[in-house]
Formats: structure tokens, C-alpha cells, sequence
């Protein structure tokens, strides 16, 4: 094989594999102006990161997987982030034209949605171009502290730290019908889970703490795997995650550019 048709094949095959293999992107609120969003290789379950972006505090994440955008919740803020750069300002989450702080995200079937841990409690339907919210579920304030929010696997999932009156741990939601099933207490001694992200069967739950844990729930198991690590440096107080498979596998950028290095030197 010449260089230039191994190149092309390089190229392909990193393509390829980065179509095909999710990201877990993990976020949290380090108002330092350090690094406040991490990208971590799932394929082998190790804990390599990548930092994306450090301009804004995290407190939720949710990928709209198809047009490619990653939205963050910053309190009172709805940025976007499209791969490159630091995330840009959409607007101010609203609810009847009141400033709403939200602490968890989730994209589903076209649409964003939200929770809040403060009154209103509830999962609110945004308008991903203004920030402006309408109630998809209300349920009663103090059933539920869904810091932890996202949908995959075809459905919705919450992290809940409110031990009364369904107790802690892993739900998954039904918007539509307004109500939560309990899937599995949090790990023994974990009591605080602010961060969630759903995808390739694994439920990834994220605290907010330095060198703290992600840990993992097979789906399909109805059990935990092995915990990764995480790469915060600092304990803060809200944490985020979404699962999203337009973004890159570490090192596929480079062996992107190390395809088209040896074409160009082919061509020469």
C-alpha cells in the first residue's frame, strides 16, 4: 500500500472509530477559572482525560447528539458548546419570565429538559435557543433532589439525595406519566451524587468531590461495576455528565493529522 491510500485508510479507520465510540464528558464548579469540563475515554473504561473548557462553572450537561452541541448549566445560564473553544451564552433559564437556577440537564427526542432542586421542584421542557422553561413534570417539592439528570437507553434517569420519602440512589423517570422507579441505592457511604451521564447501557454517576470516584450501573445487570476515577482536583458543589458520541476519542485528532501529515508528504 502506498503512503497516500494508508493515509486515506488511517484516516477512515479514525473516523470511523470515533463516530462509534461516546465520550463520557464530565463537568463541575470549580469557580477558580481552572478547568470546569473533562472528556473521558469509555471504550476500556480507564480514566484517561482531556480538558475541553474552563470559562464556565458546571452545574449540568446534556448532548444533543445529532446537530452536535453540548449544552451546559451554569446556575442561572444556558451555554453551548460545539467541540472547539470555550461554550457561548444561549440566555437565562427562565419560568414565566422569573431567572431559575437548575442543577440538571437531559436531551431527548428533540428536546431539552431540566430540574431544578429548589422550589419549583420539578422536570422542566427548555427552549434550547432562549432558555425558557415550561413544567413537563411537577412533582412534590421534597420528593425528590434530582441533582443528577439525563436520558439514554431510551429513557429518563435522575440521581435522587433525598432520603425521604423513596430514599436515595438511582431512579429512572417517567416524564410522561410522572413518576420514579428506585433502580439501586447509592455505593455504601454515598450519601451526595450530584452528577449523571446514560449511555452504551452504563449509568455513570459523578460526585463532586477531589479524587472521588464515577461510579458505574449496568443497566441491564441492575448492578455496579468497577468505579473510575475522576480527574477533579478539588471538591466543589455541584457536578454534571452527559454522554455524547460526536466527540472524539482522545488521540483520533491526532492520528487524523498524522494521516494527512503523510499525504502531504506524498504528494510532495
Amino acid at each position: 500500500m502506498n503512503a497516500y491510500k494508508f493515509a486515506s485508510a488511517v484516516a477512515a479507520l479514525a473516523l470511523a472509530g470515533s463516530a462509534a465510540q461516546a465520550q463520557l464528558i464530565i463537568g463541575f464548579d470549580d469557580t477558580s477559572g481552572a478547568t470546569t469540563a473533562y472528556e473521558i475515554r469509555v471504550s476500556d473504561g480507564s480514566n484517561v482525560a482531556t480538558p475541553l473548557f474552563s470559562s464556565v462553572d458546571v452545574w449540568a450537561l446534556a448532548s444533543d447528539d445529532a446537530n452536535q452541541v453540548l449544552y451546559v448549566g451554569s446556575g442561572t445560564s444556558l451555554y453551548a458548546w460545539t467541540g472547539a473553544g470555550e461554550p457561548s451564552l444561549v440566555g437565562s433559564f427562565t419560568f414565566n419570565g422569573s431567572s431559575q437556577s437548575i442543577v440538571g440537564l437531559a436531551f431527548a427526542n428533540g428536546t431539552l429538559y431540566a430540574t431544578k432542586n429548589t422550589s419549583n421542584e420539578a422536570v422542566y421542557a427548555v427552549d434550547a435557543a432562549t432558555g425558557a422553561m415550561s413544567l413537563a413534570w411537577d412533582y412534590t417539592d421534597g420528593d425528590y433532589d434530582f441533582g443528577g439528570f439525563d436520558y439514554g437507553n431510551g429513557g429518563f434517569y435522575g440521581t435522587n439525595d433525598d432520603s425521604s420519602p423513596f430514599g436515595t440512589g438511582l431512579f429512572s423517570i417517567d416524564v410522561a406519566g410522572g413518576t420514579a422507579t428506585h433502580l439501586a441505592a447509592y455505593p455504601s457511604g454515598e450519601t451526595d451524587i450530584d452528577g449523571l451521564a446514560v449511555g452504551g447501557g452504563i449509568a455513570y454517576l459523578i460526585e463532586d468531590e477531589s479524587g472521588a470516584s464515577i461510579h458505574r450501573f449496568d443497566l441491564t445487570t441492575n448492578s455496579y461495576l468497577s468505579a473510575i476515577n475522576s480527574p477533579f482536583q478539588t471538591s466543589e458543589v455541584f457536578s454534571a455528565g452527559a454522554y455524547a458520541s460526536w466527540i472524539p476519542a482522545p488521540g483520533a485528532l491526532g492520528l487524523l493529522g498524522a494521516a494527512g501529515l503523510i499525504a502531504g508528504r506524498r504528494r510532495r
